[in-house]
């Protein structure tokens, strides 16, 4: 945990997205990025940077609940 990567996470959260969802963020895309190229992307500037993580966001199922 180093003060940039927290700061990704932190901005986030204050923009209303819930630590569950952040989870199910990560969780989707490792599955989905383990074993490819994809995975050099696994970090917390892209998977919490606004633009991405709202698009990440939108990719999780529409149900409310974690995956």
């Amino acid at each position: 945990p180093v003060p940039t990567n927290l700061a990704f996470i932190r901005q986030r959260l204050a923009d209303g997205i819930h630590p569950w969802q952040l989870k199910a963020i990560v969780s989707r895309k490792v599955r989905e990025w383990a074993g490819t190229d994809q995975a050099k992307y696994l970090r917390p500037a892209t998977l919490f940077n606004k633009t991405k993580c709202e698009q990440y966001l939108g990719e999780l199922p529409s149900n409310g609940q974690p995956d």
